[in-house]
């Protein structure tokens, strides 16, 4: 089994007891992730890479944890595994947390404008901070775990960065940027996959969106930036559906829902639940409204009649609409949906009227009637009994006594 899938149970355990980031590096330094260099400060940034790459790891000895404390005060725990397996890292976390004058004084000394000292200290409250024991804790259960081994008793090494310290090895860095290359490119596949399963429609696509945009949550784990990987999947799945040619109106109805539902969560592990849910509402808005299939006439025809239920809906009217032949567009209407307009249009109003009557609102039948585009109720009540088996009155007394016996069960 590859190591990196041997270590993967506690990438997890460390976002959710540590808050920071676990990554595991071969000997060659090649990391299995990246961090969110979006919202790190160039130069702390800069710095991180001296952690990575300058070949410092290689001063640890397994079984004895070795803290790496960067110019900017920031630190890594890091762990060589044994069998020569490479090396994992814990962070970036603050030992204690610094006062402002002490991030001035850290921002001196390396040389940054205190202009940006707003910056960096955003950066610096959303870092955790850690005692050496937590950190320690967590690294006894990963070497127990995927080795049997225990680490040195009480030992805990530690290593500064330094000016003075080797430069990145071009041959090392050349290799973690493959890497890294390697990663999002498996990553926006693994993306392509998913939003094409949720234009399909396929219920499947909620267990593969533990493949694909999981992998984004390599960053602190914080509320916030939690609920920004929540609003790029719900930003996925609207692309998604958009292929399916689902009608904008829609689409927006459902985004704007869950854009509201993330933002309201006031806990972390709220959200967690909400990632099959997202997905799923989608797949069921591709199944019920996709006009993929269809040609642009027979979408337009489709659309008129989804907004235009309440009116009055010709075959010539759509027709001087679109600037086609009326003819020509029941033909093609006929051939791609399997019945006629008027057939389709009786159906899709019968469906809404009995959507209607479902509802808690006792809408009278009078009214349930003309939204649906029937001016004549006893029409109306006439058609319903033809394609549903019963009048709307009996409809609605049957579908309150199913719900009810429901409720009780």
């Amino acid at each position: 089994m590859e190591v990196l899938e041997r270590l993967t149970p506690y990438v997890e355990l460390v976002h959710l007891l540590l808050n920071t980031n676990f990554t595991y590096l071969t000997r060659k330094l090649a990391p299995s992730d990246s961090l969110d260099r979006a919202r790190i400060p160039s130069a702390v940034a800069k710095s991180y890479d001296e952690v990575l790459f300058s070949g410092v790891l290689f001063d640890c000895v397994p079984g004895i944890p070795c803290e790496i404390k960067t110019p900017f005060g920031i630190c890594f725990t890091a762990l060589a595994l044994w069998k020569g397996d490479g090396f994992v890292l814990i962070g970036p976390y603050l030992p204690e947390r610094a006062d402002g004058a002490q991030l001035e004084e850290i921002l001196a000394s390396q040389g940054v404008p205190l202009g940006l000292k707003e910056q960096y200290s955003v950066y610096y409250r959303d870092l955790p901070t850690l005692s050496r024991g937590k950190v320690r804790a967590a690294l006894g259960v990963l070497a127990a775990g995927v080795y049997g081994e225990s680490l040195a008793s009480s030992a805990f090494s530690s290593r500064d960065i330094s000016p003075e310290d080797p430069s990145p090895c071009p041959v090392f860095e050349e290799d973690s940027m493959q890497v890294r290359a390697d990663a999002i490119a498996r990553r926006y596949e693994g993306e392509r996959r998913l939003m094409e399963a949720v234009a399909r429609g396929d219920m499947r696509a909620a267990d593969m969106v533990e493949e694909t945009t999981l992998r984004l949550e390599r960053v602190p784990n914080k509320l916030r930036n939690r609920k920004n990987l929540f609003i790029v999947l719900n930003t996925l799945m609207r692309k998604a559906v958009e292929a399916a040619q689902v009608h904008p109106f829609y689409i927006d109805a459902i985004s704007a829902k869950w854009a509201m539902r993330i933002e309201a969560v006031e806990q972390e592990a709220d959200l967690y639940p909400m990632r099959r849910e997202i997905v799923e509402d989608y797949c069921r808005l591709a199944q019920t409204r996709s006009m993929a299939s269809y040609s642009p006439n027979v979408r337009s025809m489709l659309t008129y009649v989804q907004f235009n239920l309440a009116e009055s809906i010709s075959l010539e009217a759509i027709a001087r609409q679109l600037g086609v032949n009326a003819s020509y567009l029941s033909s093609q209407f006929n051939r791609e949906v399997g019945k006629s307009l008027p057939e389709y249009v009786s159906e899709k109003r019968i469906a809404e009227a009995k959507r209607l009557l479902r509802g808690r609102a006792q809408l009278p039948i009078g009214q349930i009637a003309a939204a649906v585009g029937f001016s004549d109720v006893n029409y109306f009540t006439k058609v319903f009994k033809k394609k549903a088996g019963q009048t709307p009155s009996a409809y609605r007394a049957a579908q309150r006594a199913l719900a009810a016996e429901q409720k009780e069960i």
